[in-house]
């Protein structure tokens, strides 16, 4: 009777370790879906290996980094919103926008779709999308365009999260610091 004991509890045992595998297997599956979803790390270089080169800015870098482009001081508190909504500062960011499924590149989250080219120089901005991973000065570049043609309504980030003025934290100190810049 104690030996038949010992064995049920030895299987009771087995059991657990299978259900504590597969729940831990589980909650990996689901973490790897969830950061595939919100972008994180999904940049895969020619080789098909995960990248993670990509810069990570702060928000006052990212303020004068902007402005060093020629975005406006009036305008730099919309400009690092939209960054930090769309890639939370990180140029290495590939995502799948979950409105219509194209994928979206870089800092900006700009449409593979629209503005750039998969393998050769195309879109509207006329750049391979891997050029907007690898370079800020195009990622910037082409987003003052898409802006120029359809402001900040061209990115659902903005939309949801910066268009309204009043709730936007002010990084122009960040730049007024840097360059003595007066308004």
């Amino acid at each position: 009777m104690r030996f038949h004991w010992q064995m049920v509890q030895e299987e009771g045992k087995e059991r657990h370790r299978c259900i504590i595998a597969v729940l831990l297997v589980l909650f990996i599956l689901t973490l790897v879906a969830v950061q595939s979803y919100i972008g994180i790390v999904e940049y895969r270089n020619g080789t098909g290996n995960f990248d993670f080169t990509g810069e990570k800015f702060t928000k006052c870098e990212m303020a004068r980094l902007l402005y060093s482009h020629g975005i406006p001081l009036s305008m730099i508190n919309d400009w690092v919103c939209l960054v930090g909504h769309e890639s939370h500062f990180r140029t290495n960011v590939v995502a799948r926008h979950p409105a219509w499924g194209s994928l979206c590149y870089g800092l900006f989250q700009i449409s593979g779709d629209t503005w750039c080219g998969a393998e050769i120089r195309g879109g509207g901005c006329n750049i391979t999308c891997e050029g907007l991973l690898k370079d800020v000065d195009v990622s910037i570049s082409c987003a003052q365009l898409i802006y120029k043609l359809h402001g900040f309504h061209a990115w659902q980030g903005w939309v949801d999260y910066c268009q309204d003025r009043n709730q936007l934290t002010d990084y122009t100190h960040c730049i007024k610091r840097y360059w003595n810049v007066t308004t």
